[in-house]
């Protein structure tokens, strides 16, 4: 009979984010950009009335950052084509998108430097498929983890993380912010 592998935490990744390889050179950040922000939609309003064209204007917001000087555009895009169309704007044009969920952990690391835009998934919160008999689940990044947990439950499941605040945390925030919950 084979033997059972260890279960237990394994240690976590490591960011490459220092790592010189692992960054995109300025060629990929879109064609004939030479890694420049186009002069056409630098400014907050025009990158605002772009995002308008993709999501709806009701689905653009103004977003301060703490210690910024300006707000920036956010934009609350509801399918996974406006996440798309909203990114490739941003590769086309050289933006730097903040991807954020509720915002409710944007203090936990430090801002970037630079921000043209935050593409937020608040909208994103539809659960794609459900499997309770194997226990699968498939949802959009937006959902909030009290939302997946209740769903869960009606299937007869536990979730974890056990999060502080599950109503206000997403999916896709705590795996971006690697929260790791109360009952771990």
């Amino acid at each position: 009979m084979p033997r059972a592998r260890r279960v237990g935490s394994e240690p976590p990744p490591q960011s490459r984010q220092d790592d010189p390889g692992a960054r995109v050179s300025g060629d990929a950040r879109g064609p004939d950009s030479g890694g420049r922000v186009s002069p056409a939609v630098a400014a907050p309003e025009r990158i605002e009335t772009q995002l308008a064209r993709i999501a709806g204007a009701a689905n653009v917001h103004a977003l301060e950052l703490g210690g910024s000087t300006r707000a920036i555009p956010l934009v609350c895009p509801a399918t996974a084509e406006e996440v798309q169309a909203c990114v490739r704007f941003a590769l086309e044009h050289s933006l730097a998108l903040l991807p954020v969920g509720l915002l409710s952990k944007l203090g936990w690391a430090r801002m970037p430097a630079r921000v043209d835009f935050a593409l937020s998934t608040r909208r994103l919160r539809r659960v794609l498929a459900y499997e309770p008999g194997d226990g699968t689940i498939r949802v959009e990044a937006g959902l909030t983890l009290a939302e997946l947990s209740s769903t869960v439950a009606r299937g007869g499941h536990w979730l974890t993380p056990d999060v502080p605040r599950p109503g206000s945390a997403t999916l896709g925030g705590v795996i971006g912010a690697g929260a790791s919950g109360f009952d771990r």
